[in-house]
Order: structure tokens, then C-alpha cells, then sequence
């Protein structure tokens, strides 16, 4: 199995800075993966404004609901 790619968009104002795997940031979008255990696995690590990445999982929850057609 490959090594698994770290992610790293940087900003100079950026108030809070996410640093995760490729693989649990797409579980975490697809609603497989729980930000709290992540993090507290030490698998997620947040730099900056913790407050701000809690307003985080609100807009994630959000992204995973079905369209309705």
C-alpha cells in the first residue's frame, strides 16, 4: 500500500488551519469519519481558532444530505 499524501493549502490569514490525511479528509466529508475522534486520535491536527473549526462540521453535515429531485 502507498505512503497516504498529506494536504496542505496554505494563507497567511488563514484563523484556523486543518492538517489530515487525503483518506480521512474524504471520509470525514462523506460522513464516515467523526472529526472529534480524529482529532483525538491525533489524526487531525488544528492550528489556530479551535472555535472556528467546530463551525466546520455544521457545513460538512450539510454537504452530505441528498439533492432532492
Amino acid at each position: 500500500m502507498p505512503p497516504q499524501k498529506i494536504l496542505r493549502f496554505t494563507n497567511s490569514r488563514a484563523a484556523v488551519t486543518l492538517s489530515l490525511s487525503e483518506s480521512d479528509f474524504g471520509a470525514l466529508v462523506a460522513g464516515k469519519a467523526n472529526a472529534q475522534r480524529l482529532f483525538m486520535s491525533g489524526k487531525l491536527k488544528i492550528k489556530g481558532d479551535v472555535m472556528k473549526a467546530t463551525k466546520l462540521d455544521p457545513i460538512l453535515k450539510k454537504s452530505q444530505t441528498k439533492a432532492k429531485l
